[in-house]
């Protein structure tokens, strides 16, 4: 088999090996109450990435009404800050932590685990009191051998068989050992005994008051307070850690304080339970709160004539964060007054507190001083620290510009009070004066690329885009197949931002930093770099949003028409309409340089209404026009130049006298291109040409996506039926992968020959359309339901039926009534008369032809989407075959 038949078959074996193993009842209605509870059999994973194939999936709502696009913000994004909140960062995260609970508590959380229970093999302590239902082992050695299991009895005895029973109930193990080894010695002259104790009784005890589940507990006899409190649950949120009582034959006999244990590991008083205790967890009657900078910050319970310093002991003394020396504290008066005072941390031992106070000591401010903070565009973003007399020209040697920076357009954002009011400057970079501008202490210098979608050379590798072609490399990959795979790469994100009407998360970057540690600024500052203008703007209208007060128009502008980057810009300070240009990345090719419109906003003195009004402004560098100082408001129109029309071309591949791209003007046919690249060689097959055009790349891409879509919800509703219970879910994922992968190749079908003899109409070209001239061939293919798939050498008098038997004949699944196929210039046809097509009683096939034996599908009658996704991709494989062996 030759190359073309090779890249052929293989492309079609997953495709119909998938196809057997599918329901026939493929219905995108809405789930059975089976399917349901199919569904809800699954795991949590399963479910999920059934969701993921059926299209759901959550979607926040779009923000950015200013923009003509919509944009998503990231979770990261506080988009919601008022301007108290832009004021005091420290508000902000209080609100994010979680509700302090109180201390201890959370160690119950993980109560009946075995790390938690007695262990059966554990030793017994020499301490340990014998009682009913103990069992002791007697091993006896010397002049005989022997063991016996010895039951401690109601009554508290033993009985050695053939001796009396002797009473060890009461008694220390060790002492109970000593007394079982020499009564049996003392009876068994030349006899050894050893004493082990087998079997630990359990003791029956009661815990009640506030805990999660009181009640009687059989425990073991080793047990201790501790294990009756992990086996009960711990105590209710307002049960006490610190006044455990235990009660036996009515009185107490042990008061336990859990903090001890907790915090020092200490189990003074956690004493061994005996049958009848009673473990009591009263209501906890004082509690404090300790909040902010403290290692441990939560609801202590405290003891009288608690004072301040042994609770900040209990919380493990102040973090890292705490700002300083005050602590700050809330107390209710008797009347119901709440009275706020401050004291300092040196005073704390003297001041005993009360149940109820709220202490809060102060965290430091995530807020940076005195420092410069870039983001965008280059090399090293991050912050840098400020200096008097700091130029652009010293900061600029530390963040190193990239070969792709704008250095046209660069934006400034001075903090007059925080960011709740800022100032903003537009830099100019080309020119000498930008270099001496000094920048002031928390400048936010934000940095755009000139080039969007193209990586430097200085980032290789650090971009998503870069580490695909990485692992490309690996795998040989060539040059073209990169570019072709980065290429639809980014076509497809293209059509999903037109499906989906979003583009990605956009992080508020700049009030975003205030809150994060610092490698997670470090992350930010990054991303930036990789930043589309759009991303980068959006924060800085924000600012300008928030700022704004109703009695003033937005500081804002918007530029539309014939410029690299149409959208809102802020409105810096003293901007132009040249400032305006170089904001939206300069003019393209074709706008009309003369003239422009700028729209501008203005209010009637006598009914105070707005009216707008359009000025004329020339565009041309040097004139007044391009100095017009903008307003608020101001939307500047760029035009295209009347009767411009871009450069276009096309390209003729393969048996052309001289291949390559042919500059083309409107109006320009098929038939002209050819004979400017001298006609086609004496080896060209005209009826195999293949003609692709971009229009039909994006029409059929489009078309294969929402097959997908379908598809993919189709075949994964047939997975909770019954009957396919063990369908993989990565199975239907592999036949949608299959489309979502497909390349599309935008072919049309043409008559070549009847086209260049003038006996068909010529064809207008489009920019972007490629002519593929391949050589003659003397194959026929034969694809699909046969027993093995190949090509033969054409034959003059073979039947489509005699191509079938010497490819082994049809398989038993084959669809013998739709047979079908695509001839070398792309047609699809019958080999005989059928609903579909009318070619006649009888086709020859002619070499270069692919025979095609579809899957039957008569048993499937719900799954017609199935048939025309696999015939589409035989299409596209047959026109990607005949182009790549050129």
């Amino acid at each position: 088999m030759n190359c073309h038949g090779v890249k052929l078959f293989c492309l079609f074996s997953v495709v119909f090996s998938l196809l057997f193993t599918f329901s026939p009842n493929l219905t995108a209605s809405s789930p059975t109450p089976a399917q349901l509870q199919k569904f809800r059999s699954l795991s949590k994973q399963q479910q999920q990435e059934l969701m993921k194939q059926m299209g759901y999936s959550e979607k926040s709502g779009s923000i950015g009404q200013r923009f003509q696009k919509k944009l998503k913000p990231s979770p990261m994004d506080p988009k919601f800050l008022n301007e108290d909140q832009l004021e005091d960062d420290q508000l902000h995260k209080q609100d994010a932590k979680k509700e302090l609970l109180p201390f201890g508590y959370s160690i119950f959380n993980g109560q009946g685990k075995p790390s938690f229970q007695i262990p059966e093999n554990i030793p017994v302590p020499d301490d340990y009191i014998v009682g009913p239902g103990d069992v002791f082992q007697l091993y006896v050695y010397g002049k005989d051998a022997d063991e016996f299991e010895l039951i401690v009895s109601g009554s508290g005895s033993i009985a050695i068989p053939n001796l009396k029973p002797i009473s060890v109930s009461g008694m220390s193990f060790k002492d109970a050992k000593a007394l079982i080894s020499s009564f049996y010695e003392k009876q068994h002259l030349g006899e050894k005994a050893y004493v082990s104790l087998l079997e630990r009784r359990s003791v029956q005890v009661y815990v009640v008051g506030e805990v999660k589940r009181p009640g009687t507990y059989e425990l073991s006899s080793l047990s201790t307070v501790t294990h009756a409190l992990f086996s009960s649950g711990g105590p209710t949120k307002v049960g006490s850690l610190r006044k455990i009582t235990v009660k036996r034959h009515g009185k107490v006999v042990a008061r336990y304080d859990f903090y001890d244990f907790l915090l020092n590991g200490v189990v003074k008083n956690d004493i061994r339970l005996e049958p009848g205790d009673v473990i009591h967890i009263p209501v906890a009657k004082r509690q404090v709160i300790l909040d902010g900078a403290f290692k441990r910050p939560a609801i202590y319970e405290v003891n009288e004539e608690t004072h301040l310093s042994e609770l900040i002991q209990l919380a493990g003394g102040s973090s890292q964060n705490n700002q300083g020396a005050n602590l700050f504290i809330s107390r209710y008066l008797e009347n119901g007054a709440q009275e706020s005072f401050q004291i300092q941390l040196k005073d704390s031992p003297r001041f005993a507190v009360q149940s109820g106070d709220y202490v809060v000591a102060s965290e430091k401010s995530n807020i940076i001083k005195q420092s410069v903070w870039v983001f965008g565009h280059v090399q090293n973003p991050g912050f840098y620290q400020w200096r008097p007399n700091l130029t652009f020209q010293e900061l600029l040697k530390e963040v190193s510009l990239l070969s792709t920076t704008d250095e046209q357009y660069v934006v400034v954002i001075n903090e007059k009070n925080g960011l709740r009011h800022i100032g903003l400057k537009a830099i100019d970079l080309t020119k000498k004066e930008a270099f001496l501008s000094q920048l002031l202490p928390n400048d936010k210098v934000i940095f755009f690329s000139a080039v969007e979608g193209q990586i430097p050379q200085e980032l290789k590798g650090l971009g998503k885009l870069e580490e695909d072609d990485a692992k490309a490399d690996l795998h040989s990959e060539d040059k073209e197949k990169k570019q072709k795979k980065n290429k639809k790469k980014i076509q497809k994100s293209k059509n999903k931002e037109e499906d989906e009407e979003e583009v990605e998360p956009v992080d508020n970057y700049i009030v975003s930093m205030s809150f994060l540690e610092p490698k997670q600024r470090f992350e930010l500052f990054e991303k930036t770099k990789f930043y589309t203008r759009e991303q980068l703007i959006y924060p800085i209208l924000k600012l300008i949003e928030i700022q704004s007060s109703p009695m003033e128009r937005l500081k804002t502008f918007e530029v539309r028409g014939s410029v690299k980057y149409p959208g809102f810009y802020p409105l810096t300070e003293n901007a132009t309409i040249d400032v305006a240009l170089r904001a939206a990345g300069g003019l393209i090719d074709g706008a009309y340089i003369p003239k422009g419109h700028l729209n501008r906003m203005y209010f009637s003195r006598e009914n105070s209404n707005a009216v707008r009004k359009y000025l004329e402004v020339s565009l041309q560098v040097g004139t007044p026009g391009r100095e017009e100082v903008l307003q608020p408001k101001d939307v500047l129109n760029i035009f295209n130049t009347p009767n411009y029309v871009k450069e276009h071309s096309v390209t003729l591949q393969g048996e052309v006298k001289f291949p390559g791209v042919y500059t083309i003007s409107p109006g320009d046919g098929l038939r002209e291109a050819v004979l400017r690249a001298g006609g086609f060689n004496d080896a060209a097959s005209l009826n195999g040409a293949v003609f692709t055009r971009k229009r039909l790349i994006e029409k059929e891409e489009k078309y294969t996506r929402k097959m997908a879509n379908t598809l993919s919800k189709e075949l994964a509703l047939i997975s909770m039926q019954p009957d396919y219970s063990s369908l993989q879910i990565g199975q239907i994922k592999e036949l949608v992968d299959s489309l979502n992968d497909l390349e599309a190749v935008g072919r049309l079908v043409i008559n070549l020959d009847l086209l260049m003899a003038q006996e068909a109409p010529d064809i207008v070209l489009e920019d972007g359309d490629v002519l593929y001239i391949p050589s003659v061939t003397s194959e026929v293919n034969v694809i699909g339901e046969v027993q093995v798939s190949t090509a033969h050498l054409y034959h003059q008098k073979w039947s489509v039926d005699e191509y079938i038997q010497n490819s082994g004949g049809l398989r038993s699944q084959a669809d013998s009534e739709r047979i079908y196929v695509i001839k070398r210039n792309g047609l699809v046809v019958l080999p005989e008369k059928s609903n579909w097509f009318s070619y006649g009683k009888r086709l020859e096939v002619s070499a270069g032809d692919t025979i095609v034996v579809p899957l039957d599908a008569g048993h499937l009658p719900s799954l017609t989407l199935w048939q025309k996704a696999t015939q589409i991709i035989y299409q596209s494989a047959v026109a990607v075959a005949a182009i790549s062996n050129l």
